[in-house]
């Protein structure tokens, strides 16, 4: 340690700046694609929902049109 170097300020801090950008573009980018994923699921769930809906509506509707033609 006594025969190195030691580093400045400016160094120090451009260093710690370089670090937290680093960081920041990372976690920036692992949110970016756990919100992608997540929409995903979200869509997917979303028309699966949708999907089920309509037959059920499909059902009911075919069902009530039988019963009123039957009479």
């Amino acid at each position: 340690m006594w025969g190195q170097k030691m580093p400045n300020r400016a160094s120090r801090v451009q260093a710690l700046a370089d670090a937290v950008a680093d960081y920041a573009d990372k976690e920036k980018t692992r949110i970016e694609n756990e919100v992608k994923a997540l929409q995903e699921i979200l869509d997917r769930r979303g028309a699966n929902v949708q999907a089920a809906t309509t037959r059920a509506v499909e059902a009911v509707a075919n069902n009530d049109l039988q019963a009123y033609l039957e009479k």
